[in-house]
């Protein structure tokens, strides 16, 4: 009997069967039925309950029948396709969404900055190709066989300055003219990956503590931190 996968067959069917009673009542009370099923959150909530339901036919399959059938779905749970199955039953962590909101507001960060955003992911697309040039020319030749392998081409320099250019190397055993471009190359990396971090901060604190301008006015007039301006007490407090 599999110990591991059958009862987790059955602990994702309990959990299926919460998520199908929810996705009925979401169905029943929804304004537009057609816009529920054909929303993004509609498809999680039908996914979270149909992939566990699966999980535990196949778990109860494993139980019940002790012929081929039940061996062949052992063999399936202990299969690749058994752990994509497992997999996709996690899919539930997305249901979160309906009541954090944090993809669409992540959304609205992205449109709203969608200009400076373009452009750095430019310049970083043009700071990647250049450097994959010059990291080809340089350690194509190197000593060490792992930077070879890594720079042995163009296409494969490309991929692996694409890793590097956060600033973070998984090769190190450069020449000494590699070092030198790879130094230049981690000081335009925090530049580069500071724009997105600052604009997402931004975006998450004015999605927070509501209207930017409103809360500027108030910076402006009361020389107030950003954070105080949700802890004003009201003017007839007791």
């Amino acid at each position: 009997l599999a110990i591991e996968y059958v009862p987790m067959g059955f602990i994702d069917g309990v959990i299926a069967v919460i998520c199908l009673r929810e996705w009925i009542f979401n169905l029943r009370h929804a304004e537009s039925k057609k816009v529920y099923l054909l929303s993004p959150l509609g498809w999680v909530d039908f996914f979270s309950w149909l992939f566990g339901l699966i999980h535990l036919a196949i778990a109860v399959i494993c139980v019940v029948d002790k012929a081929d059938l039940g061996r062949d779905c052992l063999q399936f749970l202990y299969s690749d396709y058994g752990e994509w199955l497992r997999a996709a039953c996690t899919i539930r962590v997305l249901k979160i969404e309906s009541s954090m909101h944090a993809f669409s507001d992540m959304r609205a960060v992205l449109v709203y900055h969608r200009p400076l955003l373009t452009s750095t992911a430019c310049i970083a697309l043009l700071l990647c190709m250049f450097l994959s040039e010059i990291m080809f020319s340089i350690e194509h030749r190197s000593f060490d066989y792992t930077i070879r392998e890594a720079y042995g081409s163009v296409p494969r320099a490309l991929w692996t300055s694409f890793l590097s250019l956060n600033g973070e190397y998984i090769w190190v055993d450069f020449t000494s003219e590699g070092k030198v471009v790879m130094f230049f190359v981690a000081m335009c990396s925090v530049s580069i990956f500071v724009v997105p971090i600052t604009i997402f901060c931004a975006g998450y604190n004015v999605k927070m503590l509501g209207d930017f301008e409103e809360f500027q006015e108030a910076l402006d007039g009361m020389h107030m931190q950003w954070w105080q301006c949700d802890c004003r007490p009201k003017e007839n407090a007791v």
